[in-house]
């Protein structure tokens, strides 16, 4: 009895998956003709509707084990492996087309001006320097030039003041002020 309707239950639920993919989730695609909002209307609901089945699916797999029904858990734990694999993928792929874009990192962009030897460091003092109103002296007008040893303390002082002005801005942005000073009495505890 328990595999007779295990079987069943095992294709249906497993169908239902994949025509829900093909003709709720892709025909919806399809309808949308190119409009990213329909587009995404129907990527949230697909994903909800996976998630609904994976539900459903465990909660059916707890109640076939309590009535130790073990052929229908086998086959409940097998559609909802199929239905985690299919939810995982589906929001996968919503963070991926909805990433936010990547943040420019200056730290990275310090570290590149650290590293001598190459002319893109040039760029990248300039990338950095011009939002931050930064007028370095001499001026680094030396593209095509490559940074050698001797320039290694000129860079470094490009790069702690950088540095510097990076972890200020960081400071603001999180609400504290590094620039103001701290008050100078102690704090009392309570005793």
């Amino acid at each position: 009895m328990d595999l007779t309707l295990a079987i069943p239950l095992l294709l249906l639920e497993t169908a239902w998956l994949v025509l829900d993919w093909i003709y709720g989730y892709g025909l919806d695609v399809w309808a949308a003709q190119g409009e990213q909002e329909q587009i995404d209307a129907a990527g949230l609901a697909h994903i909800g509707r996976v998630r609904m089945l994976l539900i459903a699916v465990l909660i059916l797999a707890v109640l076939a084990a309590i009535f130790r029904a073990r052929w229908m858990v086998i086959t409940h734990l097998l559609v909802a492996l199929l239905a985690g694999g299919s939810l995982t993928a589906a929001q996968h792929e919503w963070d991926h087309s909805h990433a936010p874009p990547p943040a420019a990192s200056t730290t990275a962009r310090t570290a590149e001006i650290a590293a001598p030897g190459s002319s893109h460091v040039v760029t990248c003092c300039r990338r950095i320097a011009e939002p931050l109103h930064l007028r370095a002296e001499p001026p680094l007008d030396v593209v095509g030039q490559c940074w050698t040893a001797r320039d290694r303390p000129r860079l470094r002082a490009i790069t702690e003041r950088l540095t510097h002005i990076t972890e200020q801005s960081a400071a603001l942005s999180n609400g504290r002020d590094t620039a103001r000073p701290r008050s100078p009495l102690p704090l009392r505890r309570r005793g």
